[in-house]
């Protein structure tokens, strides 16, 4: 909890799993908390008795280029405050383990569902978006303890596809995953999940579990398909749908999902797009060549963005003629 003229204005919760050896680990948390943290304040008050008190002091004024005092109160106000900082931790723990056993229930509930031999703690969901025969992606969401792990997410611009097949789009990306797990290069890939999620039918099914097959990458496979206003329908295996909406919490998580993964493709698909017109924008004005349109996309997310430059300076970020950088700019203010 922060204090400010007597009064509190911000606390902040920090949930810490390891909790081997209390003592050691409150000592190494003030040290971890305040390691180059700015607004150090004056005074930090502590429930618990300290080590070395003088030597965390000194640590803290070296942080803070300003004295720090600690004060380990056993009576009073400052006891007080140790005490409603004490609640409010434990009023968050238990909040937190009433969020953990829920995401827990989700997951057994899950693994009963679709007949599961471990609880799918890792899951993946890949999805396809496409624009007509062009800016065809897929992607990759994560799912760990029932949380995105969003760090793990990627995306895939479809190289071997030329026209919209979405079977033919999702074997891809599912072979390129299966190939990055092999080459371990990829913390991403690096791990074989417990479950995953297509989006798609019974027929997305068969010709993803072919590809599982001749890589022998051993993982329970489903589908997630959605009812005609584009909602959460039901989960699909090779036997048929498997009705999940009597269920709350499951449906929840994989509505979740579903839609998450479907957030991520889009997002990179407009991207994509976005650039490729931008580009063919640029192969329009006469004497920019490829070079040219190679370093400026490099250094320009946008039209909106070069058509504010001042073309002294777009000539000097991509090293071009100021007369060069003139016409980039005009084309764009004019069109």
């Amino acid at each position: 909890l922060k204090f400010k003229n007597g009064k509190i204005f911000d606390k902040e919760e920090i949930t810490i799993k390891d909790t081997t050896g209390m003592n050691t680990l409150k000592e190494e948390f003030i040290s971890g908390y305040y390691y180059k943290k700015e607004n150090i304040p004056n005074k930090v008050i502590l429930d618990f008795e300290i080590e070395n008190l003088n030597l965390y002091m000194e640590y803290l004024r070296e942080q803070s280029k300003h004295r720090v005092e600690i004060i380990i109160p056993k009576k009073g106000i400052l006891k007080d405050l140790c005490n409603l900082a004490y609640e409010n931790a434990k009023e968050n723990l238990n909040l937190n383990e009433k969020l953990e056993l829920q995401k827990n229930k989700t997951l057994t509930k899950l693994k009963d569902i679709l007949s599961l031999e471990i609880v799918p703690n890792y899951i993946e969901a890949y999805d396809i978006s496409n624009l007509g025969d062009e800016n065809i992606v897929g992607s990759m969401v994560v799912f760990e303890n029932g949380k995105p792990l969003k760090k793990n997410y990627r995306k895939f611009k479809i190289k071997n596809v030329t026209k919209r097949n979405d079977y033919a789009c999702m074997q891809e990306i599912i072979s390129r995953r299966i190939q990055n797990y092999k080459e371990q290069n990829d913390e991403s890939f690096k791990r074989t999940p417990d479950l995953i999620f297509i989006d798609g039918g019974k027929g997305h099914i068969n010709v993803v579990e072919k590809v599982l097959l001749k890589e022998n990458f051993n993982v329970k496979l489903f589908g997630l398909v959605k009812d005609e206003k584009h909602r959460t329908k039901a989960i699909v295996s090779k036997m048929g749908e498997i009705e999940i909406k009597s269920e709350r919490e499951v449906f929840i998580f994989l509505t979740k999902i579903q839609n998450e993964v479907h957030r991520f493709t889009i997002t990179y698909q407009k991207k994509l797009h976005k650039k490729n017109t931008f580009k063919s924008h640029l192969g329009k004005i006469n004497g920019v060549g490829e070079k040219t349109i190679l370093k400026i996309l490099q250094s320009y997310n946008n039209t909106e963005i070069l058509r504010e430059e001042k073309p002294e300076d777009l000539a000097k970020k991509i090293k071009i003629d100021i007369n060069k950088a003139k016409k980039i700019i005009k084309f764009f203010n004019e069109n």
